[in-house]
């Protein structure tokens, strides 16, 4: 309240600025011998001047007659007085009076239509503001959070959005789930639940209500122009989220395509690469039995070795095959804790060392105890899988090197080899499902191309990454980066 009136002083105060600085212009004119027509467009113009000032239609009267009896005062005959000789002044007088009404109506008017323009250029600016928000955000509670937020800034009044899958709280209003149901606005000022301090809007879109737009009407319901203005925003809202469930669903397309493409290549790939050794493993086992009498011991445990060989890799296989199938699913679950990095590496390098007895398999670990939070059975997979893909990538002879290091906020495991290489062109596409290097190479090569697929997504459920590039000693060298720290 003490605010409003030291506001209205202020006005005040300006105005009588600027009635006597046109009073002292009126007294110059007047000591320069000018007509004193001249004094009165002075005032005129002061009157406009007022009402510019204001924004104020009542102020630009008041000192119309104002400006009248100034000047009587000090510019008629008598000076000084009130009192007209000249009746000519009486219709100047006259004239002015209407002259200074007509021109604070329509001064008054403009005023208010650059108000108005000025209030629709803020509303739109608002608007494309939101729209353009809009069109950068995904995640429906995304779209609500920041639609919420910038609403207050819109509207008058608060708002809370509420959309279609929240059975509960639809469940406990009676009011917004029949907005919901009938796509009709319901609730204060409206016929229907108009006794409500809460105004509902429908979330409309081409294929039914999606949701339900809660306004507090504690101050009144809203006006026409509030009510279109409301309209107007909810529309731009409500095909963000119609947009985000086309997405969503156009991702749940994509993942079931994905799925089936997984399915039908297993077909493909597994009649081959579980037959060969398979095989091996039967033909083996047949062979020892009927000649075991007839065996020497080295030709025996040569015959085992291959055995334990194909089973060892059929049980690599399986794990990579299972893993692929809860990747693709969506059910790989993380189990997170800190992990000792050697125990990881040696874990590893104990499981695969048995797999490459021609390569030379050269480990450095780090020199301190370091603890990385993952998920050690996952990673140890990951490992598992790059040391098995460097035996059988390379020459017999070749070293392999496996190494863990700190390297800024990650840590970062490398598997390197003096191999070869990889071609160039290859680079890009060893990480896909499916996909080898070798692929032409015929029967005399195993390998479905899941491993490398495999450490891609698990090192994207932890938020690290996986990386391969050929090295400076002639061969290629995979990095797999993992935060130091968990990521909420």
């Amino acid at each position: 309240m003490k605010g409003k009136y030291t506001g209205h002083l202020h006005t005040a105060v300006q105005a009588l600025g600027i009635m006597a600085a046109a009073v002292l212009a009126g007294l110059v004119i007047d000591l320069l011998g000018l007509r004193a027509e001249n004094t009165l467009l002075i005032f005129l113009l002061a009157v406009v001047f007022i009402i510019v000032t204001t924004k104020n239609f009542l102020y630009g009267i008041v000192s119309s007659g104002a400006f009248v009896i100034l000047f009587n005062y000090f510019f008629t005959s008598p000076r000084y007085t009130f009192h007209v000789t000249d009746a000519n002044y009486y219709i100047s007088l006259i004239l002015f009076i209407v002259t200074a009404v007509v021109a604070s109506t329509l001064t008054t008017q403009l005023q208010a239509r650059i108000d108005i323009a000025q209030k629709d250029e803020e509303i739109q600016q608002k608007l494309y503001m939101l729209a353009d928000g809009l069109l950068k955000i995904t995640g429906e509670e995304n779209i609500v959070s920041y639609s919420e937020h910038n609403l207050s800034g819109l509207l008058p009044m608060g708002c809370s959005l509420r959309l279609d899958r929240d059975t509960e709280y639809f469940s406990a209003n009676e009011a917004a789930a029949w907005c919901l149901k009938n796509s009709c606005r319901c609730g204060c000022g409206d016929e229907r639940y108009g006794g409500l301090d809460k105004l509902y809007m429908p979330l409309k879109t081409a294929g039914g209500t999606i949701g339900v737009a809660e306004f507090d009407c504690a101050d009144g319901a809203p006006d026409r122009s509030g009510l279109q203005l409301a309209e107007t925003v909810l529309s731009e809202i409500t095909m963000a989220v119609e947009r985000e469930r086309l997405r969503e669903m156009e991702e749940e397309n994509r993942l079931r395509i994905q799925r089936e493409e997984l399915k039908s290549n297993l077909l493909r790939s597994i009649s081959h690469d579980l037959r060969t050794p398979l095989t091996g493993i039967a033909g083996g086992a047949g062979f020892l039995r009927e000649n075991l009498s007839e065996l020497d011991d080295e030709t025996i445990r040569s015959v085992l070795d291959d055995i334990n060989s194909d089973a060892i890799w059929l049980g690599n296989l399986v794990e990579n095959l299972l893993n692929m199938t809860r990747i693709q699913e969506g059910r790989l679950q993380l189990n997170i804790k800190n992990e000792v990095v050697d125990d990881i590496i040696s874990e590893a390098v104990m499981r695969i060392k048995k797999r490459g007895p021609g390569h030379e398999l050269v480990v450095q670990k780090p020199d301190e105890v370091l603890l990385v939070p993952m998920d050690g059975q996952l990673i140890i997979q990951v490992l598992v899988n790059l040391i098995d893909n460097a035996f059988k990538h390379t020459p017999a002879g070749s070293k392999v090197y496996v190494s863990a290091r700190v390297d800024g906020d990650s840590m970062l495991f490398q598997v390197a080899d003096n191999g070869g290489g990889i071609r160039p062109e290859n680079l890009d596409k060893i990480f896909e499902g499916f996909y080898t290097a070798m692929q032409n190479q015929g029967d005399s090569y195993r390998g479905m191309g899941l491993g490398l697929s495999i450490c891609r997504s698990i090192a994207a459920a932890h938020h690290g990454t996986i990386t391969a590039e050929n090295n400076a000693i002639g061969g290629a060298t995979f990095s797999l980066r993992l935060p130091l720290e968990v990521e909420k």
